[in-house]
Formats: structure tokens, C-alpha cells, sequence
């Protein structure tokens, strides 16, 4: 038994601060798109570089007191980790997971035997090493695995908290909210802490990304009306068998700064057919067709990328993820004026939420504002993402 401990979560659901059984303190942070960047431990402080040009985002460095700790080299998977100035190669199996660790020199120095769920049950040598079960990062002082959305225990086979995606009415089992890997761990990985992929279908995946992906991210064309089930309005990381290959494309840049609470990233998926939003290479950003009503999807990128794949997949070509930030207070204000579908022309000047079932936080702007918006994005923080 591990015994109590408190955990704290913020507005986003990330997990911010753990008091554990012991009565240690332990303190998360978080980048604006929700990606660990530090660690605190009774006031000392671990910060990661993170690279998120990766499938999926990873740590390349490890700083503590300003110091460089650790650092990581990744082929196709984790190859070596520097700690003190010794370099440990990682031998990992089908599923990613860490079997041994060897030196410089080829010898052996560590080994890891997991049950089915990922519980370490056996293991030799001693050395400093977090990267094990399916390779990814454990927290020793929390106990429990970093999956990107959420914390995993490996002991009980379950997610710390509950899951946004609302899963496949026909696969029963997706509808689990804590239920790691579908409750099938030796065929299934969750790397982003959203949903369960196929690690047989992982290779296929990034397969596919070399391949097909050549452009950005949009909205079905024409953009008339949120009330047409027919259409897609806002991506969607979680439907459909894009759900496999959504996770490779969670990074899109490499930084290393804690988080930003006082902006949120916006996303619109565009291809050349229904452009709304120009973006310059400096990173200025202007609206087009103004007096158009604007989808766009604050802050949940998982979902653009999904909707990315999905266009893709049809063979949509020049298509585009594109993003920009806003004053956090901006999306405050949206959420308290927004009204459903179902009130739109009893509120024509009002902003509508739309695909409230899928995620929150994605929008139909009116023309009022839409020019709220233009006064306050912020200067340079546009990009054009092509994963």
C-alpha cells in the first residue's frame, strides 16, 4: 500500500502538487501546452529541456541549481543517458520498456523484470535511471509514471484521474475513464495519457507521418453554421482510428520555460480553400473575412492535431495547424458570454460553444469578437505548423 497522499490539480487538470504519506511536498509545472517542465521536491527544483519535435514530447536535459544533471540522446527510441559523466546504453523490448542498462563498454549494469501492468518486480544494480516501463519517464518520488496528460500507477493498472475522452461506443472498454492500455498492456501503450494505441500499429503510424505529411491544419470548407452534424468543426484527437497516430504528433517545437498561465494557445486547422487566419514569418497574425463567423479551439491542441490527421487521411492537400496566443483573460471572458447550439439565433451577436461533448474550450466567434480578438493576440506568437 502506498498510503495517503494528497494530490492538486489546476484549472487544466494537470497535476500541480502531491503531499505525500511522509509529509514531503511535491510541486509540478507545466508548459501553455500542458507539458511538464519542472519538478520540486521540498524546494528543490529540476527543470526539463524539452523536445517536442519528437512523436511524442521528451526530456533532453535534466537542470538543478542551474546546473546541467543529466542529459538524453533518442534515435527511435531512448539510445544512452549521461549522468556524473557516465554514459548508460538503455536495451529496451517490443513495447519500449527498459530490460537493461549497459555501460560504455558493453557490460550489463542493470536490469528490469515488470508484470503485465508495468510493476517493476525485479530489478539489479544501482544505477540513477527514470526512463523504464514502455520507456517512459517513472517519478520515483510520486511513484507513478509521467504519461504527458496524466499520471499513471502502475501498481493498481490505473490513471490518477479521469480521462477527457469520452471513447467508442463500440469498443466498450475505451469508455473506461482511469483503465490503462484497454486493460491489455502487453498490446497496448498510452503515450499521451489520452487513449490506448496498438504498439503494432506505432510503426505503421509513423510509417504513414514520413510519408502523407506535407502541410497545416483546418476546418471542413464552407464554414457556414455549427449546426451541421454532417461536418467536422473542431479537430478531434480521439476519435476514430486517427487516434493511433495522433500522439506521434503532440510536439511541434523544442523550449524549456515554466508555465505561462496569463496566455492560452489558439488553434485553427486551414487549408487553402477556407483561410481565415494569415500568419507572416515573424509571427504576425491577421484575420481575414472578418464578418465571418471564426471556429477556433483554445488550447486543446490534441484535438487540432487529430482533425490534422483526419483531413490527411482524405487527401486534402496543403493543409495547415495554425496557432497563436492570446491573454488568458480573453478566454474568460468568451466562456462567460458563449451560449449553446441550440440558443445561436436567439443570441446572434453571441460566441457559440460547439462540440462541447468532444472537449472544451472550442468556439464559433461572431463578428464582435473577432475583432476583440484581433486587438489582443499576442505580437509574434503566430506559427504555421506543419508536423
Amino acid at each position: 500500500m502506498k498510503g495517503c497522499f494528497s494530490h492538486t490539480w489546476n484549472d487544466d487538470d494537470r497535476l500541480v502538487a502531491v503531499t505525500t504519506p511522509e509529509g514531503n511536498s511535491i510541486a509540478y509545472d507545466y508548459d501553455d501546452e500542458g507539458i511538464r517542465v519542472s519538478a520540486t521536491v521540498d524546494g528543490e527544483t529540476t527543470e526539463f529541456l524539452v523536445d517536442k519535435n519528437r512523436p511524442y514530447a521528451q526530456v533532453l536535459e535534466e537542470f538543478s541549481s542551474d546546473q546541467l544533471q543529466t542529459f538524453y540522446v533518442y534515435g527511435h527510441d531512448l539510445i544512452s543517458q549521461t549522468r556524473n559523466a557516465e554514459q548508460d546504453f538503455y536495451q529496451v523490448d517490443g513495447l519500449g520498456s527498459t530490460r537493461a542498462l549497459a555501460d560504455e563498454e558493453g557490460n550489463v549494469t542493470d536490469t528490469y523484470d515488470y508484470e503485465a501492468f508495468g510493476e517493476l518486480i525485479d530489478s539489479t544494480g544501482d544505477s540513477e535511471n527514470s526512463y523504464r516501463f514502455t520507456g517512459e519517464q517513472f517519478d520515483a518520488d510520486l511513484g507513478d509514471y509521467y504519461l504527458r496528460q496524466r499520471f499513471y500507477g502502475t501498481g493498481t493498472g490505473r490513471f490518477l484521474r479521469r480521462d477527457v475522452y469520452e471513447g467508442r461506443r463500440i469498443e466498450p472498454i475505451t469508455l473506461h475513464k482511469y483503465l490503462y492500455g484497454n486493460s491489455d498492456p502487453v498490446n497496448h501503450i498510452d503515450p499521451t495519457g489520452y487513449f490506448a494505441i496498438s504498439n503494432v500499429y506505432a510503426v505503421a503510424a509513423i510509417t504513414t507521418i514520413l510519408v502523407t505529411v506535407t502541410s497545416d491544419i483546418f476546418f471542413p470548407n464552407p464554414l457556414q453554421t455549427p449546426t451541421n452534424s454532417g461536418d467536422f468543426y473542431g479537430p478531434n484527437p480521439y476519435k476514430g482510428p486517427y487516434e493511433i497516430v495522433a500522439g506521434f504528433l503532440l510536439g511541434l517545437g523544442l523550449t524549456r520555460f515554466l508555465s505561462n498561465s496569463a496566455s492560452v494557445a489558439v488553434y485553427r486547422v486551414e487549408g487553402a480553400v477556407n483561410t481565415r487566419v494569415a500568419i507572416s514569418s515573424t509571427g504576425d497574425v491577421a484575420i481575414l473575412e472578418k464578418g465571418k463567423m471564426l471556429f477556433l479551439n483554445f488550447g486543446q491542441r490534441g484535438r487540432a492535431l487529430e482533425f490534422y490527421l483526419k483531413r490527411i487521411s482524405q487527401g486534402v492537400d496543403d493543409v495547415s495547424i495554425k496557432s497563436f496566443k492570446v491573454p488568458r483573460s480573453f478566454l474568460n471572458e468568451i466562456r462567460e458570454e458563449a451560449v449553446d447550439e441550440a440558443f445561436a439565433r436567439q443570441f446572434p451577436n453571441k460566441p457559440i460553444r460547439v462540440d462541447v461533448t468532444k472537449a472544451p474550450d472550442q468556439f464559433g466567434l461572431r463578428k464582435e469578437q473577432v475583432d476583440q480578438l484581433t486587438n489582443v493576440i499576442l505580437e509574434g506568437s503566430g506559427k504555421i505548423n506543419k508536423p
